[in-house]
């Protein structure tokens, strides 16, 4: 990886100040110094110019969480390498980075994809659905992705030419453009996926120890991420690959893969799973937070499948099929005004009670 040289700030001016700046939070005296500063010198307004523009980008955005302050902006480093003082650029963007705590939709960071003099830059994009709602993307090669409650995927801007990256955290379901010459890549962890043009779904949850893909049309192949990458399964339409994080281990088999892509289609199924796995499907679907009391009842399997039903409709069918009970804590609002999830308590019903 290359290491890029981080510069020291002109002490005429604090990163605060331009965290601020970047914030839209600037009081009037913050406008003073900052135009003082800018008009100190040359290099300090051409700094300046290079920060707007990434503020203006940034702005288009819906949310943002973080700049990506281990990259930097070899750009503006370029531009004032020529500085008797160096400016710390890391320093400004890790400050404003931490001022941007809100939930993100989108964020973009800068990297570098050379470590030639002469570096390239690509804009990198990750979406993030938050719990409680699905989204559809279309990535920069046409492909269609449907990622579920609590997913992420990370892409570049533009896929190089000689394959299709992108980084899965969650639940997706892909329909990937075909063209056999430009290979699709789904990095999830220890394990990933190659495709050249087919649909797919991809279950990689860092909270649970497996990770599930299951074809719809075409061919998948299965491949180990470690310092060579191996293809080690092939999978055709309705075959399935869940693969134990935690002893490297999997298991192939078939499964009917409409069951597996129907919460793209607004439906909540479980698929004779674990009380583990419908826990967290139902705190992303409904986004809140279930406590689970007693540990037996995470021995319960269940297979079901809803369309329109509600929170309370879902819980009272699973009650009817295993020995449980619930109660709601309903969230308040904490001292900043900000509400958590609402919280219910899972635990085992007692022998003659309702």
């Amino acid at each position: 990886m290359q290491k890029i040289i981080i510069m020291e700030l002109n002490e005429d001016i604090n990163d605060g100040l331009l965290a601020r700046f970047f914030l839209g939070a600037e009081s009037e005296d913050d406008k003073i110094v900052l135009e003082e500063w800018i008009n100190h010198s040359p290099e300090n307004a051409s700094l300046y110019k290079d920060i707007e523009k990434l503020k203006l980008s940034l702005q288009l955005l819906e949310k943002i969480e973080k700049v990506d302050s281990d990259a930097g902006l070899e750009r503006i480093r370029q531009l004032i390498r020529k500085r008797n003082r160096p400016v710390n650029v890391f320093r400004i963007l890790r400050n404003i980075a931490a001022a941007l705590f809100i939930p993100l939709l989108v964020y973009s960071t800068f990297y570098s994809l050379s470590s030639s003099k002469k570096v390239n830059y690509s804009l990198l994009t990750e979406t993030v659905v938050p719990n409680g709602v699905r989204s559809k993307i279309t990535l920069p090669d046409g492909s269609t992705v449907w990622l579920n409650s609590g997913s992420k995927l990370q892409y570049p801007s533009t896929f190089n030419e000689k394959a299709r990256n992108v980084k899965l955290t969650g639940e997706a379901f892909f329909e990937v453009k075909k063209n056999p010459l430009w290979p699709f890549k789904v990095e999830m962890g220890k394990i990933g996926v190659v495709v050249k043009g087919t649909s797919f779904s991809c279950m990689a949850y860092p909270e649970e120890n497996i990770i599930e893909t299951t074809v719809v049309t075409g061919k998948v192949g299965m491949i180990s991420n470690g310092k060579t990458e191996k293809e080690f399964e092939v999978l055709m339409p309705n075959a399935q690959v869940t693969y134990n994080k935690d002893n490297n281990t999997y298991v192939k088999k078939v499964v009917d893969a409409s069951r597996y892509i129907a919460w793209r289609n607004g439906k909540l199924v479980f698929n004779d799973e674990p009380f583990a796995q419908v826990v967290r499907k139902i705190n992303n679907w409904f986004n809140v937070k279930i406590e689970i009391q007693d540990k037996e009842l995470l021995d319960y399997k269940y297979k079901a499948t809803f369309e329109n039903e509600s929170l309370y409709q879902i819980l009272e069918l699973l009650k009817m099929t295993a020995p449980i009970q619930y109660r709601f804590i309903k969230a308040k609002a904490n001292k900043d005004g900000e509400v958590n999830h609402d919280t219910i308590i899972v635990y085992k019903r007692k022998k003659g009670a309702a």
